[in-house]
């Protein structure tokens, strides 16, 4: 389970810091199959199942922790000021 969310995380760094990522549906539907593609390959059939509606789960926490996944606390902080 792990390295599942390894890959997650890993594959959602490498995708969501490109320029207007969130308003280009292509390229998040190539993260989104990218992240039901490390499902598919887990041992927990539950998993598997419910590939796309946890994938999409995972996009929406994605695009609220945006600057989190990106950085860490300092882009945390930026993303606090934005709000404010």
């Amino acid at each position: 389970m792990q390295a599942l969310i390894a890959a997650v995380v890993e594959t959602l760094q490498a995708s969501i810091g490109s320029i207007d990522y969130w308003h280009n549906g292509d390229k998040q539907e190539c993260t989104r199959s990218e992240i039901k593609k490390a499902l598919m390959l887990s041992d927990l059939p539950e998993l598997k199942a419910k590939r796309e509606r946890i994938a999409v789960g995972i996009m929406k926490l994605a695009k609220t922790r945006h600057w989190g996944l990106l950085g860490g606390p300092a882009c945390e902080a930026a993303l606090e000021d934005e709000r404010a």
